[in-house]
Parts: structure tokens; sequence; C-alpha cells
């Protein structure tokens, strides 16, 4: 499943589906080479809705960041989980069904910036969802990004 993203603003994108609500934002508008800033992501699982979270067997919520000349990133930053229990196979796997963060922080080098008024992060958000009684195909989210190139703060 792939789900446009209402851009709002230069650093911040929504979007929303059956699955879950996604609000992403970035740590500042203008960046240079050099500059790190960090990407969060707060997810919101609809009502009876979780996603996997890492430990699971399934496919973990990830963020995957296209890759770009001189971009570096670190691993995704997951808050904690809460086990659910699949009674009908007495599975328990680690989860989000409650609002939660991820953030990734990136490092723009100077082929990323070089001869740029903007720079565009693109990327997506993997998950899979499930309910009580159905997990659904894996799901795909995109996201965008347009930051300013500027001086370094």
């Amino acid at each position: 499943m792939r789900v446009a993203a209402l851009l709002l603003a230069a650093s911040t994108f929504t979007t929303a589906n059956p699955h879950l609500a996604v609000n992403g934002r970035t740590s500042a508008e203008t960046v240079a080479a050099g500059s790190t800033i960090t990407l969060s992501f707060e997810v919101t699982p609809r009502r009876r809705m979780h996603v996997y979270a890492p430990g699971a067997d399934y496919q973990v919520i990830a963020i995957a960041l296209e890759p770009m000349p001189g971009l570096k990133t670190t691993d995704v930053v997951y808050p904690p989980s809460e086990i659910y229990h699949f009674e009908p196979t007495d599975e328990r796997v680690p989860v989000y069904q409650k609002p939660f963060t991820l953030t990734q922080q990136v490092t723009l080098g100077p082929e990323t910036v070089k001869g740029r008024t903007t720079v565009t992060l693109t990327g997506r958000i993997d998950y899979q969802a499930c309910d009580d009684r159905v997990c659904f195909k894996p799901a795909t989210i995109p996201f965008t990004f347009e930051l300013k190139v500027g001086a370094r703060p």
C-alpha cells in the first residue's frame, strides 16, 4: 500500500491511512555542509492496530532514506515497545499500539549541498500493521523534506 503524503511546509509532512497516521518533521529548515539534523516521525496506530517493533519476526517499522552523495545517517532510534499476545497462536511479539516517535540523525557533507539552494531528502517508512484478527500486507509511506541551503548556524 502506497500513500501520498501531504506537504505542509518545507520541513514537515503529514499523512494518514487506515492503519496509522504519521507526522514528520526536521529539526532545522536551513542546512549547510556539516549540518546534522534530526528527522522525527510521530506515528499513531489506528484503534485496535499495532505495528511491529524491533525484535519481531515480521516487518518491523523502519525509516529508509534515499542515499545522496555525502549524506550520512545514524541508526533509527526506537522507543520501548510492549509485548502483544496473539491468542490464536499463543504468540508474543514486540509492537507499538500507542502513539510513538521514531528519530534518525542525518549529517550533510559538502557533496550534499555543493552548488544547491535546496536539498531534498526523500525516503519511506516501511511497516506491517495488524489488528486482533488480520495482519495486512507490508506497506510503505513515502516522505519528502525540502531544506534550504544557507550558512552554517
